[in-house]
């Protein structure tokens, strides 16, 4: 009899936990599994724009680039203003890989406009083109300090100048310099024109600079 007690007595105590606890697999509380796949993908986001994004323009040449193939059409940007993509490459100098560098823009009588771009810290002075040029002026560019190696990189124009005053229609040039030494390095300028309709140029490749594109909306 005491036996049947104890025997009945564990079952409750058994039906008790499941119903308390639940039984076999459980589900996980609302937001765990969200949270997790979110994190996740903000890891790959990140890991992805690190990969691609890095770096700065440089320069190439001190030839003006050829206009290259004009594709028709809205094909690159972001549809309100310039776009422009860039590979850069060592030039010989005694600090390379690593380099300084900016991009800028001038109207075809080569005032200057506005810098889209800068990387460099102490040897900033030797890119002479551009402190002459454009006096150092870093207003409303993307900044970074000397760059450890060459990349791809992406610059876009809004269509303002260094005032933030919508520029008016006709040419201009884009130009790239860099250097990776205490002297004078190698540019490239790009001309190009506002206000004549959609357009994709792709200059031919320079010593320094290749896969360039510039596309205006």
């Amino acid at each position: 009899m005491n036996k049947v007690v104890i025997l009945r007595s564990v079952v409750a105590c058994g039906v008790l936990l499941v119903l308390a606890f639940g039984c076999g697999t459980s589900t996980p509380a609302p937001g765990y599994g969200s949270t997790a796949q979110n994190a996740s993908s903000a890891g790959t986001g990140a890991f992805a724009w690190a990969g691609t994004g890095g770096g700065a323009g440089t320069g190439a040449g001190t030839n003006t680039a050829g206009t290259g193939a004009t594709t028709p059409g809205n094909t690159g940007g972001s549809g309100s203003g310039l776009s422009f993509d860039v590979l850069t490459h060592e030039q010989g100098g005694r600090y390379a890989p690593q380099n300084v560098g900016a991009i800028w823009i001038e109207d075809s009588s080569g005032r200057y406009v506005k810098t889209l771009e800068t990387w460099y810290q102490i040897r900033g002075g030797h890119l002479v083109k551009f402190m002459s040029e454009a006096a150092g002026n870093q207003v409303d560019a993307v900044t970074a300090a000397t760059f450890g190696s060459h990349t791809t990189h992406h610059v876009a124009w809004d269509f303002t100048d260094v005032n933030r005053q919508p520029v008016p229609n006709g040419a201009y040039q884009l130009i790239i310099e860099v250097t990776d030494s205490n002297r004078p390095g190698q540019w490239v300028t790009v001309p190009f024109t506002k206000g004549s309709g959609p357009q994709t140029l792709t200059p031919a490749d320079q010593a320094y600079y290749t896969g360039m594109r510039l596309s205006v909306p």
